[in-house]
C-alpha cells in the first residue's frame, strides 16, 4: 500500500528503477548516464566504460547480439545479473560468469520463456498459447514448477512496471457472457468510457465479460460508428453454450481495426483455466501458470477499484478477496467496489452480504450497485480525483516507453519503439510508432532532463 492509502503494484513487483534493464537501448542509455555521473558528479576525468560499476544492474531478457566484442570486454560485470539474455557473438554464458556475473539461461526446450522482460503481446501469445497449455497439463515435476515460477515472477515484475504511475480499474465477470447480449454491449461501452477517462482497464483476460471489457478499452478514442461496427461483428457469434470460444469474430474485428498497440487494456489470464483461451483485445497479456498468484496480482493493481459484472464462483471469490482487503485496510486505504447489474446481484444476495459486512467500515461509502454506465463512471471518477490518482491525459502518454525509467529516457540515442520492445526477432511489429528522444551523443556533460 502507498502512503496515500491506495493499493499499488509495488506491493508485489515492479519498481522500474534505473538499474532494471529490459532492452539493449535502455542498457546503452544507462551506460551513457553512468559516464555522465562519473564525470559531472564524481569528478572522474574522461571516464570510460571500464570505470562503471554494474554490480547492482539486472538485465532481463536483453539482446546484446549487436554489442561490439571489444566494448563488451571492457565492462565490469562483478555482481551483475543476467536473466535470459542473449550475448554478443562469440561470448558464452560461462565466460560472463567467470567475470563475476550471475547468469540464468532460458532453456531452449520449453514452449515458453521463463525469464522475460515484458508481458505478452497478442502476436506472440496466440501462436504458442495452446502449446503452453498442453505443457502445463503434461509436465508436473519439480523442474517444470521451478521454471513456471520464474516465468510468473517475470510476468509480475513486468505487470508492475507497466502499471507504475497509472490508475488501474479492474473488471471482473463470468466467461460465458454471450457476445450478442445487451449485457456484453454495456460492458464494452462502460470500459470504453473508463479508458477515455484516463484509467487502465484490467481483466482476467478470458472470454465473456472479460473479453467485453478489453474490447471496450481496445476501442479507446474510436468513433461511435466504429463501436457499432465492432459490436455488429462480434455479435454475429450467437453460440450460447458457454463451452466454446470461437476466434472468427474477434479476428474479423482485428482485421478491420488492427491489433492492439497502445490502448490502456490489460488481460491477466491463467493456464490453470487454459481451456478458456485468452481474449484477443488486451494490449498487454500477463498470463500466469499459478492462478493463486494471478488472482492476487490482478486485484493488487486495481488502484481505482473493481467493477463486478455478472459471474459465478470465480467472480464471487474475487468479490470477497477484494472486500477482505478493503475491510482490514488502514483508514483511507479503501477502494471502490461497484456491482453492475442490480437484479442479478440482488437475486443472489451477494451485494447485500457485502453491504452487511461493510457496515460501520469506511469502505461502505465506496460500494455501489447499479445498471447505469453513467453512475459507474461518475463513481469511479469521483474517487480517482479525490484520491489524487494519476490519469492518462493523451494517446502520446500511452505510447511512451514505460519500461525505461525516467532517469534514462533522455539518454536514449535511438528511437524507442513500443511495439518491438520485446523479443523483436520473434514478433513482427504491428505498427512502427516511434518515440523520439533527444540525442546527447558522447557529450557527457550535457544537462539531463529536469
Amino acid at each position: 500500500m502507498s502512503d496515500n492509502g491506495l493499493p499499488q503494484t509495488v506491493a508485489f513487483a515492479g519498481g522500474n528503477g534505473e538499474n532494471e534493464i529490459e532492452t539493449y537501448t535502455e542498457f546503452l542509455a544507462k551506460v551513457r548516464y553512468s559516464l555522465y555521473k562519473l564525470r559531472n558528479e564524481e569528478g572522474v576525468e574522461s571516464p570510460k566504460s571500464c570505470d562503471i560499476s554494474m554490480s547492482d544492474w539486472i538485465m532481463q531478457s536483453v539482446d546484446f547480439s549487436c554489442e561490439p566484442k571489444e566494448r563488451w570486454d571492457s565492462y565490469r560485470f562483478e555482481g551483475t545479473k543476467f536473466l535470459g539474455c542473449r550475448f554478443p557473438p562469440g561470448v558464452s554464458a560461462s565466460s560472463v560468469r567467470a567475470r563475476g556475473a550471475e547468469v540464468f539461461e532460458n532453456p531452449s526446450n520449453l514452449p515458453f520463456t521463463p525469464a522475460r522482460g515484458f508481458m505478452y503481446r497478442q502476436e506472440e501469445l496466440q501462436p504458442i498459447d495452446d502449446e503452453i497449455y498442453r505443457y502445463y497439463l503434461r509436465e508436473v515435476g519439480l523442474g517444470s514448477i521451478v521454471f513456471q515460477s520464474l516465468h510468473d515472477t517475470s510476468i509480475a515484475d513486468a505487470l508492475g512496471d507497466y502499471c507504475e504511475g497509472k490508475c488501474v480499474v479492474g473488471i471482473m465477470g463470468g466467461h460465458s457472457l454471450w457476445r450478442h447480449s445487451m449485457e456484453y454491449q454495456r460492458v464494452v461501452r462502460l470500459c470504453k468510457a473508463l479508458a477515455e477517462l484516463g484509467v487502465v482497464v484490467c481483466t482476467g483476460g478470458g472470454p465473456g465479460a472479460m473479453e467485453a471489457a478489453n474490447l471496450g478499452a481496445y476501442l479507446y478514442k474510436r468513433s461511435e460508428a466504429d463501436v457499432e461496427r465492432a459490436l455488429e461483428i462480434i455479435g454475429q457469434d450467437r453460440d450460447e453454450s458457454g463451452a466454446n470460444y470461437k476466434k472468427e469474430a474477434p479476428l474479423q474485428v482485428l482485421k478491420e481495426f488492427g491489433y492492439p498497440t497502445f490502448q490502456p487494456s490489460v488481460g491477466i489470464p491463467t493456464w490453470f483455466y487454459g481451456h478458456e483461451p485468452s481474449n484477443m483485445f488486451a494490449t498487454w497479456i500477463g498470463k500466469y501458470f499459478s492462478n493463486a498468484m494471478r488472482e492476487s496480482h490482478l486485484l493488487d493493481i486495481c488502484t481505482g477499484g473493481v467493477i463486478f459484472t455478472r459471474g459465478a464462483a470465480g467472480t464471487r471469490q474475487e468479490i470477497f478477496q477484494f472486500a477482505c482487503t478493503n475491510h482490514y485496510a488502514k483508514p483511507g486505504r479503501e477502494a471502490p467496489m461497484v456491482f453492475l447489474g442490480e437484479e442479478f446481484w440482488a437475486e443472489f444476495g451477494v451485494y447485500k452480504l457485502v453491504q452487511d459486512t461493510a457496515r460501520g467500515r469506511a469502505y461502505s461509502e465506496h460500494l455501489l450497485c447499479t445498471d447505469s454506465i453513467e453512475k459507474v463512471v461518475t463513481h469511479i471518477s469521483t474517487y480517482v480525483k479525490k484520491a489524487g490518482l494519476p490519469l492518462i491525459k493523451s494517446e502520446e502518454e500511452l505510447r511512451e516507453p514505460f519500461w525505461i525509467s525516467p532517469e534514462l529516457r533522455d539518454w536514449c540515442e535511438e528511437d524507442v519503439d513500443i511495439d518491438v520492445c520485446h523479443e523483436s526477432d520473434k514478433v513482427p511489429p504491428p505498427v512502427q510508432r516511434l518515440v523520439r528522444r533527444r540525442t546527447f551523443g558522447q557529450h557527457f556533460n550535457s544537462p539531463i532532463r529536469k
